[in-house]
């Protein structure tokens, strides 16, 4: 099933509406509704909104709102005041985590990822006659070579474009790239939607930079439960490694927001201890100081 995913575009803070910027519902897939002397109107693609506005949406609906500038991503039914979501947006953005992200998920897994490409260029090499290589597979890879390269949109384009032809069984893990080039470009509501088609196993590649992205868009969208259920499901079969640093700090992120500060700090300590050099290290060190 889909998951509800709404992609709000903001500017800077509450400024981007006092500067009299449009606001209008730029994609809408599915069940939203926009609320009018206290009636549901349904909320198409192009409709007109303002920062008073109050926005309501169904079960598997994707929608993305533009108000220019950052992004909010929503991924569960019910309604929203668009005013409150941006002041959440404010505070949520207070961690300053988003640089780390996107670092840390363009600078992961590059060794692994390259290996897995060559492998299959490897073997196409080495005979005419692999059957295994089909021509999703060749797509696949070159998506994930062109992502190593930094190539973002380019392989966005590539993916995109023949999503509609791969097999059944090749659709997570192609989702799974779809998703994080949408991420990188600045597209999180695609993103979301994209990973919300993936459910990967956690020997799959994928599944540590699964866990950080997806994470991160339930901490962006306010689904902190769904986010510590999937960083806590992380960390029970891996706690030492850099990408566990990173789910525990993003952890103690939902945590606090949850109302739980104690715990927030101890994972905050945690992720600090595992390697303060560490730009993720130094994140949770500066947060733990203002706690």
């Amino acid at each position: 099933m889909k998951k509800i995913v709404v992609l709000l575009v903001l500017a800077a803070g509450l400024s981007a509406f006092a500067s009299g910027q449009d606001i209008f519902a730029s994609f809408i897939d599915g069940e939203a509704y926009i609320q009018d002397s206290g009636e549901w109107y349904d909320l198409f693609a192009g409709d007109a909104l303002d920062s008073g506005s109050v926005v309501k949406l169904g079960a598997d609906t994707v929608a993305e709102i533009d108000a220019g500038g950052k992004k909010i991503v929503l991924d569960k039914p019910g309604v929203y005041k668009i005013k409150e979501l941006l002041e959440k947006s404010v505070r949520n953005a207070s961690w300053g985590d988003a640089a780390v992200v996107k670092k840390f998920i363009t600078g992961t897994n590059k060794a692994a990822s390259k290996t897995a490409v060559m492998g299959v260029r490897g073997a196409e090499a080495a005979s005419t006659s692999v059957e295994w290589l089909t021509e999703d597979n060749m797509v696949l890879a070159d998506a994930k070579e062109l992502i190593e390269e930094g190539n973002y949109m380019e392989a966005l384009s590539v993916l995109s474009e023949n999503r509609d032809d791969v097999f059944d069984e090749e659709l997570p893990e192609y989702d799974f790239y779809l998703g994080k080039c949408y991420y990188i470009t600045g597209e999180p509501g695609k993103a979301l939607a994209a990973f919300s088609r993936v459910d990967p196993d956690p020997s799959a590649e994928y599944y540590p930079d699964f866990v950080i992205l997806e994470g991160n868009l339930f901490l962006d969208s306010f689904n902190f439960e769904q986010a510590l259920v999937l960083f806590d499901e992380y960390l029970s079969k891996d706690s030492v490694s850099e990408t566990a640093q990173a789910v525990t700090f993003f952890s103690a992120k939902a945590l606090n927001a949850m109302g739980n500060k104690e715990e927030a700090g101890k994972r905050l300590k945690r992720a600090s201890d595992m390697n303060p050099a560490s730009e993720i290290g130094k994140a949770a060190q500066s947060i733990l100081n203002s706690f």
